[in-house]
């Protein structure tokens, strides 16, 4: 969709949500769930490793 002239074009509203999953994250995943073309989910498994 192109913005019209002056518009400032935001990102979409999941992409935020990623960049905000992905914040302070040193190790793990991030899992985006599509379904019918459309993001429906967003999942953020963070690890912790300790050394012995």
């Amino acid at each position: 969709m192109a913005a019209l002239r002056g518009e400032e074009q935001r990102p979409p509203k999941w992409l935020e949500s990623v960049q905000k999953a992905l914040e302070g994250m040193s190790h793990g995943s991030v899992e985006i769930v599509v379904h019918q073309g459309q993001v429906v989910q967003i999942n953020r498994l963070e690890k912790w490793r300790f050394s012995s």
